[in-house]
């Protein structure tokens, strides 16, 4: 019996997204005059906004206003994180520019929500398991920390956000379902024939295609902006 998955349509993605089912399509650098004021404004606002919610009075700690700082900054971001995404799929998606961002929020902000609480508040907490009075190597290994781990849940929500925005006319369970053949290649060779049609949906939950790629770019991001921060904060800037 063959090994080959059932065909589905062939689903292109830009940049880094490439790796989910290792094509490409689009230019390299699309839409950079919008990208790079959204991007600044999307790196900036992951912080201020964490600093806003964490400074909120004490006499309003109450569960609400620690689940606004839980997932406030993400949602906030989620708007112009669709942005930068759907400046990349122009060719793809041919919706104008401010009606494609809404294909795959839903997911998307999902995404964000857990992208931002790496970034600012579950990497402050790894700090304290870094074994050194070092701050800056404590920066560096609480964000390689949080960033393995809010890369790796994030992945799921990316690549339904990711196939919706390109596929904006299929449902999110159409969606979830075609990237069953992206997993079918990671089935181990021994493993019988009978097995792959309760393994596959194991894969693609907890080792989808492209997870690996995604995590090390999401602990290099987190690296570079927490070392920065910490950065200015040593030469006083």
């Amino acid at each position: 019996l063959s090994r080959e998955p059932k065909i589905l349509p062939t689903l292109k993605l830009p940049e880094i997204n490439y790796s989910i089912n290792g094509s490409y399509s689009g230019k390299l650098f699309p839409n950079m005059h919008i990208q790079v004021p959204t991007r600044i404004l999307y790196i900036n606002g992951l912080k201020q906004s964490n600093i806003y919610f964490n400074n909120i009075d004490n006499k309003y700690n109450n569960n609400m206003t620690n689940i606004l700082k839980v997932v406030g900054p993400g949602v906030l971001m989620s708007p112009i994180s669709s942005i930068l995404e759907a400046c990349n799929v122009e060719e793809i998606n041919k919706k104008p520019l401010y009606k494609r961002w809404t294909d795959g929020y839903l997911f998307r902000c999902k995404r964000e929500i857990i992208f931002a609480y790496g970034l600012n508040n579950l990497s402050n907490n790894c700090k304290n398991y870094i074994p050194t009075n070092n701050n800056m190597y404590s920066t560096v290994g609480g964000s390689l920390i949080a960033g393995s781990i809010a890369g790796y849940l994030s992945h799921i929500p990316h690549i339904l956000s990711t196939l919706k925005l390109m596929q904006p006319h299929k449902s999110y369970s159409e969606l979830f379902s075609s990237m069953h053949t992206l997993s079918y290649n990671k089935i181990p060779e021994p493993i019988p024939i009978k097995y792959h049609s309760k393994i596959i949906p194991v894969i693609t939950l907890f080792f989808p295609k492209g997870v690996m790629i995604r995590t090390v770019q999401i602990t290099g991001s987190f690296i570079v902006l927490n070392g920065i921060i910490e950065l200015s904060k040593i030469i006083n800037l």
